[in-house]
């Protein structure tokens, strides 16, 4: 059995076994149904009788049928004999006799009979029907039975075998096959041929029967070597002749082509790559009417095998709202089911016209020709027996779904058809219309001409102009730093217009006042503001312009206020020449340094709300010649263009900023309440995000060979440090009782109180014995000797020391900073042995729960609890897998959710492999594990010494924990020095070894020096 078809042959015995647990209940309804049949015998006709009689047929119909699908071959006989004697009684309108009733009691019992020795879940001794049992390649399959599709091989990667009796040929075609990268082997007469297919698997066989090789014996030998030793290799003949007798031939011995010499080898070469080529298509979609579910279950997946989709339904009033969304190539149809048969369904589907050219195929037990051609009349396209085999039905289905599929693409055809028709004619008639108006307006087309003629120059530069435009905008939408976009808005404003200076104004936050940005003058090489993100270019010193003056007033005097209140352009031929504006600050520059401002455009910045954001300011537009000239209507309509679009970008570009901004504090906002949920916990994802970052930058700038190919572009370096940040986001949902606990017994609180109460309790239950047998010893005796008073004591001080040890013992296995031996737990339950009196009620000094946790072997974390810790984990992944990530941080969730998987399969939680794991989750996980050890916050723990942890994390390296390169490259390039300097305490940083050279400070330890760590 091949492991392909291992699982649906394990579904169809399901089937069948469950089926065969069934049959006890199905008989006992025949029965029952019979015997209501029965009741009145003389008139089987009435409508009660009837209605049982026909309900019994159906019932013995559906038995004989569905033991026939499952290969039940004896109750298959009996149930046939039974429906054929119970539908004559239907037909034939018979009095119900004696010698009738007997035959049919007989039959009722034989079938009990049979089903009683099939033992439950198994199948009937005579058949292996409903399964997929094993069998040779080439044995007949049987009914019930499901062909075996992957015992075909794969080919041999490119592989031809050639049996050609003209040398010259056979060189030129294999010189031509081997040039296409196909591998040859040359066979020279029939019967090595047969040898070498049953040695290799070739992709085709190319054979020469030139020489009358196919007379009816060389097609018979050809077509046993065809079926007996290669039924999946291709035959390619090459023969000498081309009539029809011929073709026959090579036909009929299995060929799939037929060359006539002389033979042109490109041809056959196409034909075997035609035979390499893989298609795919969509499965054909069946819709299975069954009223036996497991019928339904069994056909669906014997179709399902072969590649099919289907949908089986067992409540016929379902099929119509399952159509319309399944919409299948057929429907398979059962012809007896409860309430009405497969004919009435056929009748309700045809009536739809959506529905009317779906195949049909009954699939029944009924063998009547009659009642088989009556549902093919209404509507059926096929019917076929129960007892079909498998591969009949598979080839019957198929052709039929293939040639719907063929009908639906003729329907759209021809819908495509009938609609460009019809557009056709549309646009015919359109031409004729338009060709009558043109022909009308010939004249006019004319004097239109020479109008264009004298447009073509502008429209020529106007498209120029429209074209830069364009490249303008796209720069200012793809820059990302808002210094350069402003210095790029001004200066291009400039380029455009041929202006000689330019001013940008930003709005301040609270809208009283606008800003200057930047500042450009050409022909002064002047230029303030700009410059890049990092490094400004002679910072703007200028003071902001006031919106309002101090009365409250609009501030209306100044050009570049008036447009940011008022959003209106002004465009000034000469500002030495206007009125309205105050241009006192303009002209004393002018007379400080000489240069004379004339032509001035100034427009508003609007963003896409419509407001106003800023302030564009151009001065001076030159001609060609270099002269001062007005700023043109074109040249306005360009910039308060190109300013609409600046002032997007600008928005944009402040936007993005603004929520990178936010989105970091967010995440650390987070990060930050998931640390300081525990108190114990405090700092330890900061610590890891930048310890993260610290070593993938370092890998990313390294010269070592090894890091070549490791990069950190910003992008990725941010995604990582987001991942750092949320790599703990699922223990926000971790209790805190989890989280905190600093002892094996704490919960909500530290349990340990309760049992050194119960202990109190016990010393007090201990001294009232010794106490109550003192004073039952003196009333009973009268006396006691002082001796035996020291004997009494001594016992219960022995007594009160031994609880005191047990206490101490707990507590100190509460700590849970040590291993907990086999022999230690032994005592604990050995003390869990010991109760109390708490007011009548006799209590252990350790419960369970107490006994359990006390056990612990490391740490404070019970198994339950330690699941819970781990499953942050998946928390994480959950979390952030919802979040709608941009593309430059898909990886985030990836990187975050791996932190605790290990190279070696064994982590958590999903077990990845060496293979799986990126880099930069390999580098998070080592600053997560090194965290945790030389953390100094933990509640059970104390931060290890640099000695300690380089020990644990080497030996996880050598175990196959964490990638052992990065470990050397953590150690090795100073960054661990940096950390441990950074972060750790004064007494954990001592000397340690490593890969077996030791590791010592170059200076003091102290936290202000830059002491390094050498070998």
């Amino acid at each position: 059995m091949s492991e392909t078809n291992s699982p649906l042959k394990e579904k169809l015995k399901e089937l069948k076994n469950n089926y065969v647990r069934q049959l006890p209940g199905r008989l006992q309804q025949i029965k029952e149904m019979w015997h209501r049949a029965k009741a009145r015998k003389e008139a089987l006709e009435t409508i009660e009788a009837h209605e049982a009689l026909v309900e019994a047929h159906r019932m013995v119909h559906n038995l004989y049928g569905s033991c026939t699908t499952f290969g039940l071959s004896t109750l298959t006989v009996y149930s046939k004999e039974l429906e054929v004697t119970l539908k004559n009684l239907l037909e034939d309108g018979a009095t119900l006799s004696e010698e009738i009733e007997d035959s049919i009691k007989k039959t009722l019992s034989i079938i009990e009979s049979q089903i009683e020795k099939l033992p439950d879940g198994s199948a009937d001794a005579k058949t292996t029907g409903g399964q997929l049992p094993e069998r040779a390649a080439d044995a007949d399959t049987t009914e019930g039975q499901l062909p075996d599709r992957s015992a075909t091989c794969d080919y041999e990667s490119g592989l031809v075998l050639i049996f050609y009796k003209n040398p010259d040929s056979l060189h030129v075609i294999r010189a031509m096959l081997e040039e296409a990268c196909f591998s040859v082997i040359s066979i020279n007469s029939v019967e090595e041929l047969g040898g070498a297919l049953g040695h290799y698997k070739p992709i085709a066989a190319i054979v020469d029967v030139t020489e009358n090789e196919l007379d009816k014996t060389g097609v018979q030998r050809f077509k046993e070597i065809h079926q007996k030793i290669a039924p999946s290799v291709p035959f390619i003949f090459i023969s000498d002749k081309t009539d029809f007798q011929n073709r026959l031939a090579t036909a009929s011995a299995c060929g799939i082509a037929h060359f006539t010499e002389p033979v042109e080898p490109t041809a056959i070469i196409e034909k075997i790559k035609g035979l390499t080529v893989k298609h795919t298509r969509e499965p054909y979609r069946i819709l299975i009417l069954d009223d036996e579910p497991d019928i339904a279950n069994f056909y669906s997946l014997v179709l399902q095998n072969e590649g099919m989709m289907t949908m089986p339904i067992n409540d016929p009033g379902k099929i119509l709202a399952v159509l319309g969304e399944f919409y299948p190539d057929l429907i398979l149809m059962d012809m007896y089911m409860p309430g009405c048969t497969g004919m009435d369904v056929a009748r309700v589907v045809r009536q739809i016209e959506e529905y009317v050219s779906i195949p049909i195929v009954f699939l029944s037990s009924e063998s009547d020709v009659d009642k088989q051609l009556r549902a093919m009349s209404v509507g059926g396209d096929d019917f076929l027996n129960k007892s079909i085999q498998v591969e009949h039905l598979i080839s019957s289905v198929t052709i039929r779904a293939e040639r719907m599929r063929i009908i639906r693409s003729l329907n759209k055809l021809e819908d495509y058809s009938q609609t460009l028709e019809k557009e056709v004619l549309k646009r015919t008639s359109e031409l004729k219309t338009t060709y009558e108006v043109l022909k009308d307006k010939s004249n006019q087309l004319e004097v239109l001409n020479k109008h264009l003629e004298n447009r073509v120059q502008a429209e020529i530069k106007q498209h120029r102009e429209k074209n830069q435009l364009l490249q303008i905008g796209i720069a200012l939408s793809s820059e990302e730093c808002l210094d350069n976009l402003l210095e790029m808005i001004v200066v291009e404003a400039m380029n455009f217009t041929s202006a000689d200076g330019g001013t940008l104004y930003i709005k301040n936050d609270d809208d009283t006042a606008i800003v200057f940005k930047i500042l450009r003058n050409t022909s002064m090489n002047f230029q303030m503001g700009g410059g890049g993100c990092s490094s400004g270019v002679n910072k703007v010193t200028f003071p902001p312009l006031k919106l309002y003056n101090a009365d409250g007033e609009k501030n209306t005097h100044q050009v570049a206020v008036y447009v940011a209140l008022s959003g209106e352009t002004v465009n000034i031929p000469d500002v030495y020449d206007v009125e309205g504006f105050d241009f006192k600050g303009t002209k004393a520059f002018d007379k400080n340094t000489g240069y004379r401002s004339k032509s001035m455009l100034v427009t508003a910045l609007r963003n896409h709300e419509n407001e106003i954001i800023g302030v564009l300011q151009l001065i001076n537009s030159q001609d060609e010649g270099g002269n001062v000239i007005p700023f043109s209507g074109e040249y306005q309509d360009v910039v308060e263009s190109l300013a609409s679009q600046a002032a997007i970008a600008i928005t944009n570009t402040t936007l993005i900023s603004d929520l990178k901004n936010l989105l970091d504090a967010f995440i650390k906002v987070i990060a930050t309440a998931i640390d300081e949920k525990s108190p114990y916990t405090g700092g330890h994802i900061r610590r890891v995000a930048e310890l993260t970052l610290e070593i993938a930058r370092g890998l990313s700038n390294s010269a070592e060979e090894r890091w070549q190919d490791f990069d950190l572009p910003p992008d990725e370096e941010n995604e990582l440090k987001i991942a750092g940040w949320m790599h703990d986001i699922g223990k926000i949902t971790t209790p805190e009782y989890v989280v905190d606990k600093a002892t094996k017994l704490e919960t909500i609180y530290d349990r340990i109180h309760t049992v050194e109460a119960k202990f109190e309790i016990l010393k007090r239950d201990i001294e009232n014995e010794y106490l109550r047998k003192k004073i039952e010893i003196l009333s009973t005796h009268g006396s006691i000797s002082q001796e035996a008073l020291d004997d009494i004591d001594a016992s219960r001080a022995a007594r009160i020391k031994k609880a005191d040890q047990d206490l101490d013992f707990i507590r100190i296995a509460n700590i849970g900073g040590e291993f907990m031996a086999d022999d230690k737990i032994k005592q604990l339950k050995e003390i869990s042995s010991i109760t109390i009196d708490i007011n009548g009620v006799i209590t252990p000094v350790l419960t369970g729960n107490e006994v359990y946790n006390l056990s612990i072997k490391r740490g404070t974390l019970n198994e339950e609890e330690r699941i819970i810790i781990q499953n942050h984990v998946v928390l994480s992944r959950k979390m952030l897998a919802r979040l709608p990530w941009p593309k430059k941080l898909r990886h985030v969730c990836e990187i975050a959710s791996e932190h605790h998987e290990k190279l070696n399969g064994s982590g958590y939680p999903s077990g990845l492999t060496a293979e799986e794991i990126s880099t930069k989750s390999r580098i998070l996980a080592i600053a997560d594990i090194f965290d945790a050890l030389s953390a100094i916050d933990r509640p059970y723990k104390k931060g290890k010494t640099l000695s300690e942890c380089i020990k644990i994390i080497e030996g996880m390296a050598k175990g196959g924990h964490i990638d052992k390169e990065i470990m050397d490259f953590f150690i090795t390039s100073g960054i661990l020095a940096n950390y441990a300097v950074k972060e750790l305490k004064e007494y954990q940083l001592d000397q340690f070894t490593y890969n077996g050279v030791e590791f010592n400070w170059n200076s003091s330890k102290n936290k202000d020096s830059k002491e390094t760590l050498s070998p």
